[in-house]
């Protein structure tokens, strides 16, 4: 061989971008499995104290928690309603529940769930520009909720006398400066001039928001106002009678964490983070263990399952209507 010449079937080499892609996908559900697997014994009980109390729950109870997490779904609805506007309640609730068990499952599954619902909201034939207008304004409302409640829940603290986790005020002020940054930037991008190919998701975003602050705002509360019933009756359920500034601490770096994109939905990470609050603040490990992956259930598990089926009852309204249209 020359110098300089190229051999005809040279060794592949991973590109960082394979690996940027491989590495997560599988590290990404290790992490989760590891921390799950060792989810009691981080606070010094054991999956036979747990699984005890878990047993104990009566099927009435868990029909409520059930029902109370469709509640949440609901609500979310009309968050997604009020950024799409156009969007049915049945249609919303499919598209919530099918972005959300794609990015259950993918870590950084974020951009997956993004691009299922574009394909969902593309075949009821919305113009795209409607569709990337709804994902930029649910996930602006989805984040700044999620940067409030450690805001809001440290106050309660305060008020209440509770004393808090170590570190919580901090994560409280991070959490309250990065919101804060949020809301400029937003407010300058959409106080911006003119600017290239932007300006229509600018214009649209403005409208939207405009328009249905309101109803995105009282859909978000609601859904949140919603998950911290479920959160409180998963702890009293498994006798964890925490205080109410407890609880909500608990609550609300479950609902932070949960933006941890290193697994998918923060799974893993939001359980232990949580659990070592609860702990930290005086509660039973054996029985705020199970409080915590009770709540989980139905927060994060139930919808993979509730997802998958709304995703095949799409496939199959989307083929039915191609089939009427070539008929």
């Amino acid at each position: 061989m020359s110098v300089g010449s190229v051999p005809r079937n040279p060794v592949p080499v991973p590109s960082a971008w394979s690996m940027g892609r491989v590495l997560p996908a599988v590290l990404g559900p290790l992490v989760v499995v590891l921390l799950v697997a060792r989810l009691p014994h981080l606070t010094g009980t054991t999956w036979t104290a747990v699984r005890a109390l878990l047993a104990s729950v009566p099927v009435r109870d868990l029909a409520l928690l059930g029902s109370l997490w469709a509640l949440s779904v609901w609500c979310h609805s009309w968050v997604l309603t009020g950024a799409l506007p156009g969007l049915t309640r049945s249609r919303a609730i499919m598209l919530n529940l099918a972005g959300s068990a794609v990015g259950d499952v993918v870590p950084f599954g974020g951009a997956a769930g993004a691009g299922m619902n574009l394909s969902m909201i593309s075949s009821w034939h919305f113009p795209r520009s409607r569709s990337m207008t709804f994902l930029a304004v649910s996930n602006l409302w989805n984040v700044a909720s999620k940067l409030l409640l450690p805001v809001l829940v440290l106050a309660v603290v305060c008020v209440r006398g509770t004393s808090s986790v170590p570190g919580l005020k901090i994560a409280s002020v991070v959490a309250g400066g990065v919101l804060g940054s949020v809301v400029v930037g937003v407010v300058v991008v959409l106080a911006a001039g003119r600017g290239g190919a932007a300006e229509w998701l600018r214009g649209d975003a403005m409208a939207v928001i405009t328009r249905g602050w309101r109803q995105l705002t009282l859909g978000m509360l609601g859904q949140l106002a919603v998950q911290a019933v479920l959160w409180s009756l998963c702890l009293q359920l498994v006798g964890v009678a925490a205080p109410l500034g407890v609880s909500m601490v608990g609550f609300a770096l479950e609902r932070a964490l949960t933006m941890v994109p290193l697994t998918p939905a923060g799974a893993g990470l939001a359980e232990a983070g949580s659990l070592s609050a609860l702990v930290a603040l005086g509660a039973d490990p054996a029985s705020a263990s199970a409080a915590v992956l009770l709540f989980r259930t139905f927060a994060y598990l139930l919808e993979i399952p509730a997802g998958g089926v709304s995703i095949l009852a799409w496939l199959w309204s989307r083929d039915r209507a191609a089939m009427g249209t070539t008929a």
